[in-house]
């Protein structure tokens, strides 16, 4: 909607012919000087209406403050089966109506690295998640960013076939921040946390420009285990917040010439960031603990938490 003032609390209703909805109430982002809190999910994707629900829901309720979400992508597995759909809209619904969810769109969405997969070039996730309209020529609505407080967040699409345009935005995107922080979303990181995994496309079209602008956070999943670390001052975090795992490893982060400073196998977390002009947190929360799970951590305990200090 067009004309609403910023930090401002609104509310409305969905009409339908004769039908209307219940009423729905939101608050704007605020300006540069407006501190806020967001929620970050990795990879949710299978059983959407079991685990994941409960973590975002969990979530949910132990930060009331919070006002934007960010999901990583792969909210489903198959996209061309409309029960997936209705599960992730159920672990989503009650958030949904008050909370803006940025969302990255992950391979499963667009059916890549996948056999037997339809999804009409992402069909599914395109209509229920698009972002900002930034005025950058020919400009895909899955990646995109936004202003909120103190922040700049840019969502990128990991495995789009235009990764050299979304390159040339992330760097008009950074050059133009006039926030205090840069973060970035994008499904695949820079640096895998498999063994068996190189993520040297993502170095190649995007590490340069995220060195260059000195990005202060860069948020993704697709790996299906926890990890955070830092390159040339960046931090770096990976994470799943549904039942599926994978076995985690260092490598791919040496190779990319990263320090991987802390890891969990089988656990599911959820991330709380704290964004003030001065500093940006960031608290893991265990949300979920799979079959030999490390370290020993319980549901609802902080897994791991650091401070960016501006």
């Amino acid at each position: 909607a067009a004309g609403l003032k910023a930090n401002t609390s609104y509310s409305y209703y969905i009409r339908s012919g004769k039908t209307q909805s219940t009423r729905g109430a939101f608050r704007t982002a605020g300006g540069k000087g407006d501190s806020f809190t967001f929620l970050q999910f990795g990879d949710t994707q299978i059983k959407n209406a079991d685990v994941p629900e409960d973590i975002i829901d969990r979530a949910r309720r132990d930060h009331p403050e919070a006002r934007v979400m960010l999901h990583a992508g792969d909210v489903v597995n198959h996209p061309w089966v409309a029960k997936e759909w209705t599960e992730l809209h159920k672990a989503l619904s009650g958030s949904i109506q008050r909370q803006n969810w940025i969302v990255s769109m992950g391979n499963h969405e667009q059916c890549v690295l996948l056999k037997k997969c339809r999804s009409g070039s992402g069909r599914g996730f395109r209509s229920y998640f698009h972002g900002a309209a930034n005025g950058f020529k020919d400009q895909r609505r899955t990646w995109y960013y936004v202003d909120h407080g103190p922040a700049r967040i840019i969502v990128l699409d990991s495995f789009g076939k235009d990764l050299a345009k979304q390159r040339d935005f992330l760097a008009k995107a950074l050059e133009s921040n006039t926030r205090q922080w840069s973060i970035v979303l994008m499904h695949s990181g820079p640096f895998a946390s498999r063994d068996d995994r190189k993520n040297t496309t993502m170095r190649k079209y995007f590490l340069p420009t995220l060195d260059r602008y000195d990005v202060d956070l860069v948020l993704s999943g697709h790996d299906h285990s926890y990890a955070r670390g830092q390159r040339s001052g960046t931090t770096y975090l990976t994470s799943v917040s549904g039942p599926k795992y994978y076995d985690s490893s260092s490598k791919d982060w040496q190779a990319g010439g990263a320090v991987r400073e802390a890891s969990a196998y089988r656990t599911s977390t959820y991330q709380t960031v704290h964004v003030t002009p001065e500093s940006l947190t960031i608290t893991a929360t265990v949300g979920h603990r799979g079959k030999g799970a490390l370290p020993e951590a319980r549901v609802g305990q902080v897994l791991d938490t650091v401070t960016l200090q501006r």
